[in-house]
């Protein structure tokens, strides 16, 4: 009989009806799923828990169906906690997972998996077997490790990554080389991996990894399946999926998985030829998501006085699951989209024209997000331009700085209606200085104050660039975007062809799981940051700020001084942001003084292009941080909640600007 040792945390997976409401319950999680499936396929194989699950309801409900389907659970961790959950929402080819209860849009998830340093001696007695995982925490691969070192196999099923997602790639190729003898991982997991470990494809990555066998699932797609041949050489398989209807295609990979392990003799060897064995899983896994329930099952139970399954509150039987979009969400989703329709509205062209006739000195002015479009402006202008130089500064500024003294005014706004814009601009026309705006507003419209002339408009008819909430996204990148299709000349590539590559790195960068021990709301948050990353600094802080989510210092690495490290140490924030685009050796240093601070919670954003670009990469970026902070947090950033009083003061209309 073969032997099989799953690691790591029980989850509850939740299933609800998009319509009627929820379905029931399972056991959830990668390596559950694996064993669920073995011993589905042969009931006479041993399965083990080495596992942690909460001391509630749902982890009693667990420990029972596993041990009713003849799965050990002996060495199972109860902790004083609730145990984990994941939800599916179940709605035909919209079905998803979330975290959040779609009933009381709370979320149960912790990131510690308290488990034994070393293998049980319980497990030397046994004949060696395929040790699972589907974390690449440390302390879970330690574990996995000293089953290695006793000859058991370790099988690794990879689906997040969002803890590596800030550490260098020598601590990462430190965690997983040499670690696993069977891996799979998804193709997002596989980007990003080529893209941290510098791997051209594949091929590079599965020796990276020395494992004996890479599959890479890719949902509908089908799979890639890597191994070393009969003469040594690389054999990569590229391998369709079988189509059929999809139900729930939450378990897909899980079932892809357990039929490759199943099939895995105590040497790591297949029992039959590749070729069968592929075929044999892509067949179980197409039966399995035309059935609901990663398992192919769930079931329903009684819970103590609520219909919810998470919170504990008393829910009404009538209440129906609650999707919720948030539209900071929305907005990211079509923040490409606008802003190739920003570019091709001919605002460029008009901008060129203006920027041209210009030799002197130009004040770029904006607020808010609109501040760090304008930093931006003036960084292109002093580099690229031969006759002119730009400062970029706020409205009031405009009138402590002499604006007689400069050549012309480019005014921010995406709506065009911020009144301190409206004011510095009645302030340029009635001193003769050139006064444009560039904005979002249609040049056709003719609002007051600003004339035709004066408005450079990126307006689009398409209903994509309609942008929802109180934070403005395409406000900050639009206005940078336009800037750089001008002044773009960092490689023979076009500038529209580096912006799409910027989106598609950075769509996949972050998920919530990166922000899971993030735990309030009122947080505290520093920003590092230099000249080539100013940008970016100011869109986080006016995020953070405008949002009412953050407190948010931002710190010039390179005057960090003396006493602000004390207050590191001291007081510290909840997160840090570390931004790095040219990365120099001091600030490699500061980063690595931070790492070493156990208590801080560190997100580094790196960019590998140059300077002025760099730092366009950065920003768009922080467009996607903030999507998935704020679905972590459960937070929507682009729609809080303001006193009413305080937006009287948001709309103050007076002439003055102090």
């Amino acid at each position: 009989m073969k032997n099989y040792v799953a690691l790591g945390d029980f989850v509850l997976d939740v299933y609800h009806d998009a319509r009627v409401g929820l379905l029931g319950y399972y056991a959830g999680g990668s390596v559950w799923n694996d064993l669920l499936n073995i011993k589905e396929s042969d009931f006479e194989a041993n399965c083990y828990c080495i596992a942690t699950c909460g001391r509630d309801w749902a982890g009693d409900y667990i420990l029972e169906l596993l041990n009713e389907r003849g799965i050990d659970t002996a060495h199972v961790n109860r902790v004083n906690k609730q145990t984990k959950r994941f939800h599916i929402i179940v709605d035909e080819e919209r079905t998803r997972s979330q975290l959040e209860c779609p009933v009381c849009n709370e979320k149960i998830w912790y990131t510690d998996s308290k488990l034994p340093d070393k293998m049980p001696d319980s497990f030397n007695f046994l004949s060696k077997g395929i040790v699972i995982v589907d974390s690449l925490k440390k302390n879970v691969l330690e574990l996995a490790k000293s089953f290695r070192a006793s000859g058991w196999l370790v099988a690794a099923d990879i689906g997040h990554i969002a803890h590596l997602r800030y550490m260098s790639s020598d601590n990462i190729r430190a965690l997983v080389q040499g670690v696993f003898d069977v891996v799979q991982m998804t193709s997002s997991v596989k980007k990003f991996l080529l893209n941290k470990l510098s791997c051209n494809n594949e091929s590079d990555l599965y020796e990276l990894l020395e494992c004996q066998y890479l599959s890479i699932t890719d949902g509908e797609r089908g799979s890639i399946f890597i191994y070393r041949g009969t003469f040594g050489q690389t054999v990569v398989k590229n391998n369709n999926a079988f189509h059929t209807k999809v139900i729930d295609p939450t378990g897909a990979g899980d079932a892809f998985f357990s039929k490759l392990l199943q099939q895995l003799d105590e040497r790591g060897q297949f029992e039959e030829d590749i070729d069968s064995v592929l075929m044999a899983a892509g067949i179980y896994a197409s039966n399995r998501v035309s059935v609901l329930g990663a398992n192919g099952m769930y079931r329903r139970i009684a819970i103590p006085a609520c219909d919810c399954a998470i919170c504990g509150n008393v829910i009404k039987k009538t209440t129906k699951p609650r999707i919720q979009h948030q539209k900071i969400a929305t907005n990211t989703n079509h923040l490409l989209d606008r802003t190739l329709r920003a570019l091709e509205s001919g605002a460029a062209k008009r901008l060129q024209e203006v920027l041209n006739s210009i030799n002197g000195n130009i004040l770029m002015i904006g607020t808010g997000g609109s501040f760090a479009a304008a930093e931006f402006a003036a960084k292109c202008v002093n580099q690229y331009h031969p006759s002119a130089s730009a400062r970029s500064c706020r409205p009031r500024d405009a009138l402590i700085m002499g604006i007689e003294k400069v050549d012309a005014v480019i005014l921010f706004s995406y709506s065009g209606r911020t009144k301190d814009i409206q004011n510095v601009y009645q302030f340029c026309e009635k001193r003769g200085v050139p006064v444009f705006v560039l904005t979002k507003l249609d040049n056709l419209d003719n609002i007051e104050p600003y004339s035709r002339e004066a408005l450079i408009s990126y307006n689009s008819t398409k209903s994509s660039a309609k942008e929802h909430g109180f934070i403005s996204m395409a406000g900050t990148l639009i206005p940078m975007c336009l800037f750089g299709q001008i002044y773009y000349s960092d490689s023979d590539s076009e500038f529209l062809t580096f912006l799409k590559e910027c989106f598609e790195r950075r769509s996949h960068e972050f998920s919530e799981e990166a922000f899971f021990d993030i735990g309030c709301r009122e947080l505290c948050v520093d920003v590092f940051s230099g000249v080539d990353t100013s940008c970016t600094a100011i869109d986080l802080e006016s995020k953070f700020i405008e949002s009412g989510l953050a407190r948010v210092v931002i710190h010039e690495k390179k005057d960090f001084s003396h006493g602000r490290f004390n207050i590191i140490e001291q007081y510290s924030p909840d997160f840090i942001i570390f931004l790095n685009n040219v990365s120099g050796s001091y600030s490699d240093a500061l980063f690595k003084y931070l790492q070493k601070r156990n208590t801080l919670h560190l997100f580094k954003m790196s960019s590998h292009c140059n300077n002025l670009w760099g730092d366009l990469d950065l920003v768009i970026a922080a467009e996607f941080f903030s999507k998935y902070l704020s679905k972590a947090l459960s937070y929507d950033m682009a729609k809080p909640n303001y006193p009413e009083d305080a937006m009287t003061l948001y709309r103050y209309s007076r002439k003055d600007l102090y």
